[in-house]
């Protein structure tokens, strides 16, 4: 499985030992990884990019995540940069471990309804366990896709229920079967 790990920069000093872990830990399941850590640039020179090099590292970051099959995210500093990633990543339908200490729960993102995306805390000695764990979830957390015709009635219906939940109308359906199956 090809791994992206990332993480904000501007957590690195506050949680390298963290971050140094996590990597070491992905690198030592026999993963291929993928990504831009350990960080060879700091906040301050992110922040100083030109235009044209704020678009080189946004390019570089989405070739990983596109290149990817799982994406791992330390978020327990918080970032919209890591928001977005993970927004992303969930669109083009992969899945996501966002990792968090304790007392840094991303609040928001806890709301995030998707079986692609694991929201777990961790800490220094659970990690390792945590990871594989998770890891295993998403390896085994392939959907099948089919086709699925219906009459214009059933699709206006399944729209207006979908909007009303803001949720996509496959998620919808999924529901509604995961909903018959446990009565």
């Amino acid at each position: 499985m090809t791994i992206f790990y990332t993480a904000s920069i501007r957590g690195l000093t506050k949680y390298k030992q963290n971050y140094d872990l996590i990597y070491k830990t992905i690198k030592s399941l026999g993963n291929k990884y993928i990504g831009n850590y350990p960080f060879k640039v700091t906040t301050n020179e992110v922040y100083s990019y030109n235009e044209d090099e704020i678009l080189d590292f946004f390019h570089t970051l989405e070739s990983f995540m596109k290149k990817c099959d799982l994406m791992i995210l330390e978020l327990s500093t918080h970032s919209v940069s890591m928001g977005y990633m993970i927004m992303k990543q969930l669109s083009m339908k992969k899945p996501v471990i966002a990792l968090y200490t304790k007392s840094n729960k991303p609040a928001f993102l806890a709301g995030i309804d998707d079986d692609n995306f694991q929201l777990i805390e961790y800490d220094l000695h659970n990690v390792k366990k945590l990871l594989i764990d998770a890891i295993e979830y998403a390896k085994g957390n392939n959907n099948s896709r089919f086709n699925l015709m219906l009459n214009p009635s059933l699709t206006q219906y399944i729209e207006s229920e979908s909007d009303k939940e803001n949720i996509s109308k496959a998620a919808f359906i999924r529901q509604l079967i995961k909903d018959h199956k446990k009565s």
